[in-house]
């Protein structure tokens, strides 16, 4: 199961082994990210280690990327999910997402550790990784766009895996899996699968779905996301009186 309810962050940090060395080309991007966000008005807070892969991205109401999200869900509504406008506004969505730097840091890491772990083509395409959907949620429903506090994300590159932490200033106290026959039916609902009632476990959605190719543009399939991806562990809890999602890929 993607969503476990009773993963804790101590078990997490645990799960993933020692912290690795940060190398050299990593040290450079996030020095070089850092001057970058300085330089355009503080796109973004970030902190870090010199010494290893961790992490701290702080985000706040005039961030590029809170600023980018909020423009691309209103032509989203304002003009269709295939729009001509939309695809404009998710060119600037994604420039901000690459902005952020983590992309690279998660490459890098798995050069260190000699492991694949997001095992999806497109190396950490926005599309693909769960973490980018846990993120956007946190701006968008639980920061309001930056109205309701700032959204921080952490990364923890380990010797056995990685650990993202979203935290905001929601009031959800846990997050749950879906059933198998909800998470059937709202991809069914959506267009993404063709029938109901055949699923009995995660794997017969992942099966009939392809969610690169097949998942339609709308919105609403988060959770059926985080709950079907055979690949990350979601967690939660509250953290520092904040809700605080943790998302992690260990070595398989």
């Amino acid at each position: 199961m993607t969503i476990d309810t009773k993963l804790t962050f101590e078990a997490a940090r645990e799960s993933i082994g020692q912290l690795v060395s940060l190398s050299e080309e990593s040290l450079m991007s996030l020095d070089f990210t850092r001057r970058k966000s300085q330089e355009y008005d503080r796109m973004f807070g970030i902190e870090y280690s010199k010494d290893h892969y961790d992490v701290l991205w702080r985000f706040n109401k005039d961030s590029e990327i809170i600023q980018a999200l909020k423009g691309y869900r209103e032509i989203q509504k304002e003009s269709g999910m295939n729009s001509r406008e939309t695809t404009i506004a998710s060119s600037r969505l994604l420039m901000a997402v690459g902005m952020i730097g983590l992309s690279e840091l998660l490459i890098d890491h798995e050069e260190e550790i000699g492991a694949d772990l997001n095992h999806n083509e497109g190396d950490y395409n926005p599309r693909a990784f769960p973490v980018w959907d846990v993120l956007y949620n946190a701006m968008e429903h639980a920061s309001k766009y930056g109205k309701n506090g700032d959204v921080h994300m952490h990364f923890y590159g380990g010797s056995n895996g990685i650990l993202v932490t979203v935290e905001d200033h929601g009031d959800l106290e846990k997050l749950k899996r879906l059933s198998v026959k909800e998470a059937e039916r709202i991809y069914h609902e959506n267009n993404a699968l063709p029938s109901v009632g055949k699923a009995r476990t995660y794997a017969d959605i992942r099966r009939r779905l392809n969610p690169l190719s097949n998942a339609p543009l709308v919105r609403g399939l988060g959770m059926c996301m985080l709950t079907v991806d055979p690949n990350v562990i979601i967690g939660s809890d509250r953290h520092e009186d904040k809700f605080r999602v943790m998302a992690m890929y260990l070595k398989t």
